[in-house]
């Protein structure tokens, strides 16, 4: 089937097409959001981990940031395979690329839900991510709460992060991108800054954070599956490329609020 006439049935269908409230399992109010860029081969295992959580995020938002291979096309048919299994789960698509902080943006406009996580769409949740998250988040009050994790793909390990220090986030990001964070968070914080356009836009919203005073804490679980390509080993990959860039944005953007020496 023609691209054009088969993402007009996206455009159509991915709007309506939304789960039955699951009985099966707890819901908590929380808005996965997953961009996608190119990468639709990895996408199933990144919503099977949501599906198989012992407890259900309230919605599911798929961001397709104007893919050039059949990414959306096999997010589209994710979509209609998950939509009798979650509680919420939807497809969307930007008409032209606005990287990951923009597609990110436009997802979260979108969503209903008071806490966030934004997933990458090759990586992977823990089975008791949602759980452990919000166990944690009730007990502290706290804002945005982070957790180690599990390396897979062409690199096998494990990342720790440290407890949580002002100090340590004003030098060196300590929190994945698939951290959970309050809808107040992302609104008082003016959301993920585009400028930003070749990595760093989740330390941003970090460090926009805790200038803003909002409360940190780690999760000692290992609530993510973070996959490492064998192209970011390379001398050659985009945070490599774009390091010294990155930096000089951060030291524009915040200051000497950003003590990293880069």
């Amino acid at each position: 089937m023609d691209m054009t006439i088969r993402w007009e049935m996206i455009k159509t269908y991915s709007g309506i097409i939304r789960a039955k409230q699951s009985k099966a399992k707890q819901v908590c109010e929380t808005a996965v959001i997953i961009a996608l860029y190119n990468q639709g081969q990895y996408l199933k295992d990144a919503v099977e981990s949501v599906y198989k959580n012992s407890i259900h995020p309230q919605e599911v938002i798929i961001i397709d940031d104007c893919s050039t291979d059949d990414s959306a096309v096999k997010a589209f048919d994710i979509v209609a395979e998950y939509a009798a299994k979650l509680p919420s789960i939807k497809l969307t698509r930007n008409e032209v690329n606005r990287g990951l902080a923009g597609a990110r943006n436009v997802a979260i406009m979108g969503a209903r839900s008071p806490w966030l996580v934004c997933l990458d769409a090759d990586d992977k949740l823990e089975l008791n991510y949602f759980k452990s998250m919000v166990d944690l988040q009730k007990l502290s009050g706290y804002d945005i709460l982070y957790t180690d994790a599990i390396l897979f793909g062409a690199v096998n390990g494990r990342v720790q992060w440290p407890q949580f220090d002002p100090l340590i986030l004003r030098t060196r990001n300590i929190c994945f991108a698939s951290s959970l964070f309050s809808r107040e968070v992302y609104d008082k914080c003016g959301g993920y800054d585009e400028d930003f356009k070749h990595g760093f836009e989740d330390y941003a919203l970090w460090l926009k954070a805790l200038q803003n005073g909002f409360k940190f804490a780690k999760n000692e679980t290992t609530g993510l599956y973070y996959r490492r390509h064998a192209e970011s080993m390379s001398g050659v990959n985009v945070f490599g490329k774009y390091k010294r860039e990155n930096y000089e944005l951060l030291k524009a953007k915040f200051g000497n609020f950003y003590l990293g020496r880069g």
